[in-house]
């Protein structure tokens, strides 16, 4: 077997869950193995999928909502910009590699896919240059991700992280032995800590609040986490929002879209015509509902 002497990178862990814990039934049944090889012209992988049931009816930007499988590479491999985003999947049409950047197939590649007991196979043949990857020799450290989902808003990947966020992305080596890839021995030892990727915030010179990203940033939807345990009060005026990375892994990037400020009891009062009013007051912190006529 040609794939026999490739390094094996298995995503099989409860910290390898971006999202959606609650929906992952175990490794027997939700994880998968990547393996990678390379020559100058191309980028091989090799991933066997564990998964009773394979759902896909869609198609090139379709594929998203049933099974398949997300490859990420920065082939700069200095975590600035990711150069590739792909999806493998077995469409109604066959084996499809679409490219979300191109918004097209990938040219030129070739994908494979076969049934397995208790899962699935992907065999894949990207070319470098469709991959956007120049120079491409031993010694070469890159940067790639790959996971897929496994239920309703879940996915899991190699390193737990977000994915779009190319600092996130796991280095992956290219050596000489066989054209093999493998993991870079510059890769963070802790990098599944909840703590390895993680935002500060300030308010006014105040004490920082520190917010672990393992579990919040996903580029697809609004993902909210609490920043302060307990409500704070706010005077009327300008105040100073500082924002800096307070990660354990310094080779990674925090991600932030926005802030909301929500008050730790909403209140919204209804009024009927003939002059009634019914006052609702929600407690963002307990759950709470309580009205008053």
């Amino acid at each position: 077997d040609e794939w026999s002497a490739a390094p094996v990178f298995a995503v099989d862990t409860p910290q390898q869950i971006l999202r959606g814990t609650q929906s992952w039934r175990g490794p027997e049944t939700d994880s998968f193995r990547l393996r990678a090889m390379w020559d100058e012209q191309k980028l091989y992988l090799l991933v066997e999928v564990r998964d009773p049931s394979h759902e896909q009816t869609g198609r090139g930007p379709g594929v998203g909502g049933g099974d398949t499988l997300w490859i990420y590479l920065d082939p700069q491999g200095d975590g600035g910009r990711i150069g590739a985003k792909l999806t493998l999947a077995q469409t109604p049409a066959g084996p499809e590699v679409w490219d979300w950047k191109a918004g097209f197939p990938l040219p030129n590649a070739e994908l494979g896919w076969a049934e397995s007991a208790g899962g699935y196979t992907y065999e894949a043949a990207l070319p470098w240059e469709s991959l956007r990857a120049r120079g491409v020799a031993a010694g070469t450290t890159m940067r790639i991700e790959a996971g897929r989902g496994f239920g309703a808003n879940s996915f899991m990947d190699l390193s737990g992280r977000d994915p779009d966020s190319a600092a996130n992305l796991v280095p992956l080596e290219l050596v000489e032995t066989g054209g093999q890839a493998g993991p870079a021995e510059t890769a963070a030892a802790g990098s599944q800590d909840p703590g390895s990727v993680a935002l500060g915030v300030q308010l006014d010179g105040s004490e920082r609040w520190v917010v672990p990203q393992a579990i919040s940033p996903d580029r697809d939807y609004l993902w909210l986490d609490p920043v302060t345990p307990q409500p704070i009060h706010l005077e009327a005026g300008a105040h100073t929002l500082r924002l800096s990375y307070a990660g354990a892994d310094p080779t990674r990037a925090a991600i932030v879209d926005g802030f909301l400020l929500q008050p730790a009891v909403a209140t919204k009062t209804l009024a009927s015509p003939d002059g009634a009013q019914l006052k609702l007051g929600f407690d963002m912190l307990q759950g709470t509902l309580t009205w008053d006529e």
